[in-house]
């Protein structure tokens, strides 16, 4: 198996060490194997030292290393243009901010050999708030039987109906492991946002394909590293994945996609409704949702 992993990072001088030698301390590079690894550092136009930081790291033996510079263009884009440049059968993504547990890579490799040729795995994540690390992820729908890895849960589950359930959200950017081929095949993530990219692509991978999950924290996505992060911001209803839901409307009626769906711009209309400005375009954003809500 090769994979390719994508560090997308704009400024981020004051965590992308950290994120970086969390690749490279990987438990996986010690280990004798005929697997293949490559990381590619995408530099999405950064105006600080954060390219002279990653240039001065040394990487371990068995990691291939390229940096990439663009012109500041969004996450997104990053995302895609590393990808397009990845020669792994697989990819995955470590965001700048965030980092993973040293058994993160050896995990979901053995989650892959367990359910071969699949599009889509994932595993748990912690969320770093306030200082606490927290499991946000509950309720997670498992489909049929499931599996053990080192006496860890793993088995398919129900991406959809977890998302609508309340199981935080399942899948991040930080824990996914992702069959290149189907990701170019859907177009990566919609170049035109910079908020919740990932939940579209996401559920278009899951209405095709199974989804293979291991039930345990690997990740951490850290809400503490940057204040002022675009998460963190309003963004114009033209940048919000909640007012671009048309390519996952066309696979409806589907029970768990209505359910998502709904629980998604619930969700994320919130702040919108909250602003004289949005508040009508909000409003006919959750029409959509209400002929399902009122059955």
């Amino acid at each position: 198996m090769h994979i390719s992993i994508i560090v997308p990072f704009y400024n981020a001088r004051h965590t992308l060490q950290r994120c970086v030698q969390s690749i490279f301390s990987q438990r996986v590079f010690t280990m004798p194997s005929e697997n293949t690894f490559d990381l590619l550092l995408v530099d999405d136009g950064s105006e600080d030292s954060s390219f002279e930081i990653v240039g001065a790291l040394q990487p371990p033996t068995n990691l291939s290393v390229q940096l990439l510079r663009l012109t500041h263009q969004g996450e997104s884009v990053a995302r895609n243009r590393g990808v397009e440049q990845a020669q792994g059968e697989y990819i995955t993504f470590l965001d700048a901010d965030d980092y993973w547990h040293p058994d993160y890579l050896l995990r979901m490799m053995q989650l892959q050999e367990a359910f071969p040729n699949e599009a889509l795995y994932s595993c748990k994540y912690k969320v770093v708030e306030k200082g606490r690390f927290l499991e946000t992820i509950r309720n997670i729908v498992w489909l049929g039987e499931t599996k053990q890895i080192s006496s860890f849960q793993c088995g398919y589950i129900n991406y959809l109906r977890s998302y609508a359930q309340g199981a935080g959200t399942p899948i991040c950017n930080d824990c996914v492991l992702i069959k290149r081929e189907v990701y170019l095949a859907l177009g990566g993530f919609d170049e035109r946002l910079t908020m919740c990219a990932d939940f579209l692509l996401y559920a278009q991978i899951a209405l095709r394909y199974k989804v293979a999950y291991l039930d345990c924290a690997l990740a951490y996505y850290d809400q503490d590293s940057n204040q002022n992060q675009v998460s963190k911001q309003l963004q114009k209803p033209e940048k919000h994945a909640v007012f671009h839901t048309e390519i996952l409307e066309k696979h409806l009626p589907n029970e768990d996609l209505r359910q998502a769906l709904y629980r998604f711009r619930r969700v994320n209309l919130r702040n919108y409704f909250c602003t004289q400005l949005y508040r009508k375009r909000a409003w006919q954003e959750l029409q959509k949702s209400l002929p399902f809500c009122l059955h």
